[in-house]
């Protein structure tokens, strides 16, 4: 870039200034270097002003220097405007490159069968013994191409990598966010799997022509704008949750089958020891798999809005919810004349009333990452465009922040693991708040800190 920009300046200003011989055979060579970094990263449109400055330097190689001046001038000013280009649009759309899991194991991961005839693919991340083959690509699956600025680029996570030594491991379901689909947490995923951790994921399923929910469309986006709206999503949501505590029962039903039939999942998955992770609409599925499922034991939700009734069916196995830092809603939000300002107001204070019922019956975690965004419990850090003139350090470190809590809670609460505390590093982002059970539905406990950690310090979750 830097010698593109100088070779515009030469061109733009030579009539009037006499410039090193060597500068002009140098501009062909340069040309080539950029053509090749486009072949190299071929598939990657942010490089594509790259094509477009290599090309025009090539051009300006050939240009006569007996060329009229105004034609130097305007072909060199032409080149630094696309240098800089060039420039940011690689700074503001960089090539994905997800973190390096965290934990002790190298990382395998491969495609297993539908859990449903007709469902989709289910892939599990495992510890794994060796490197083997080729890195899982990031987007692995046809026809669910990556965002235009992420295209398709190796995780940390080996395909069909054999399973390590130590198994098998306790099993971590994930489900995806509403229209999401199982690449969208990859990082974390690969990372929980380095950890000594099963973990497996499938797209949403469609239900197929025997689902009790019917067959009416429920890939209808998340829409508050009106009553009307606001009423088909709630609906929707409902109906989607309960499909994907379906789903999620009959992969750990596939999973027991697998493992009792001798599959080479057997060293890996072991399936008396499961969890729950969701993201976003994925908490929702999470939290109703819970409350109809008690092979699980334990219950994730990524700061996801629950859409049934499963707080006031109860969640009875350890759960923390990790929430973005939005404040809760006021009261003059719940009597906001602008539809979406009021229908978030009110899904998010009766979501907030059912975990709060919740705790003080049943106990649990309340956690806030300060300074969050919801996307920050996602890819998005590492994958969507950078902000001009800044990166993604604070999110980046969130996201951390997050991986951190969700590593310790399953070591504790699935795995049984004893934690020290140099394995619980301070974190002045963190807040959690935590219940013990009252026993009883009908407890006077308030739903309020009774053992809150201030923001600094990162306790075992117990």
């Amino acid at each position: 870039m830097a010698l593109a920009a100088a070779a515009g300046l030469r061109t733009a200003l030579a009539p009037w200034v006499a410039w090193p011989a060597w500068l002009a055979g140098i501009l062909p060579v340069l040309a080539g270097v950029l053509a090749l970094q486009l072949l190299l990263g071929s598939g990657r449109p942010q490089l594509v002003p790259v094509l477009v400055v290599g090309t025009a330097t090539l051009g300006l190689a050939l240009l006569p220097m007996g060329a009229s001046a105004l034609l130097h001038l305007a072909a060199g000013l032409a080149v630094l405007l696309g240098t800089a280009a060039a420039a940011m649009s690689v700074r503001h759309h960089p090539a994905l490159q997800l973190p390096a899991p965290t934990g002790t194991y190298i990382v395998g991961s491969s495609l297993l069968e539908p859990a449903v005839p007709g469902g989709p693919a289910i892939q599990i991340w495992h510890p794994a013994a060796k490197p083997a083959g080729v890195l899982m690509p990031y987007r692995a699956e046809a026809g669910k191409a990556a965002s235009w600025h992420a295209p398709a680029a190796a995780t940390a996570a080996w395909l069909d990598a054999p399973p390590a030594s130590g198994g098998p491991f306790p099993v971590v379901i994930y489900l995806p966010g509403w229209g999401g689909n199982r690449q969208q947490n990859t990082a974390l995923l690969q990372d929980i799997a380095s950890h000594g951790y099963a973990v497996v994921a499938a797209d949403p399923w469609n239900g197929g022509t025997a689902d009790p929910t019917g067959t009416a469309d429920l890939v209808a986006p998340l829409d508050l704008s009106s009553a009307p709206a606001f009423e088909r999503t709630l609906e929707v949501g409902r109906r989607n949750a309960k499909r994907q505590a379906r789903h999620a029962g009959m992969i750990l039903d596939s999973l027991i089958a697998q493992v009792a039939a001798g599959h080479p999942i057997s060293a890996v998955a072991n399936t008396r020891r499961a969890a729950l992770l969701g993201y976003s609409f994925g908490g929702a599925g999470a939290v109703e798999t819970a409350a109809t499922d008690s092979r699980f034991r334990a219950v994730v939700n990524l700061d996801g809005w629950v859409f049934t009734d499963a707080y006031d069916r109860g969640i009875r196995q350890p759960y923390i919810l990790l929430s973005s830092d939005a404040p809760p809603p006021s009261s003059e939000d719940l009597r906001a004349t602008e539809p979406l300002r009021r229908h978030t107001a009110e899904l998010t204070t009766w979501d907030l009333q059912g975990l709060c019922a919740n705790l003080v019956r049943h106990g649990g975690w309340f956690a806030t990452v300060r300074g969050s965004s919801h996307e920050d419990f996602s890819d998005a850090p590492w994958t969507m465009p950078w902000p001009l003139f800044k990166g993604h350090d604070a999110e980046r470190h969130r996201w951390h922040v997050i991986r951190e809590t969700v590593v310790q809670f399953l070591d504790l609460h699935l795995a049984e693991r004893q934690m020290t505390t140099s394995a619980v590093p301070a974190s002045p982002e963190l807040v959690i708040e935590a219940w013990s059970p009252a026993g009883d539905a009908t407890s006077s406990n308030q739903c309020g800190v009774s053992a809150a950690m201030r923001p600094g310090e990162r306790h075992a979750i117990r």
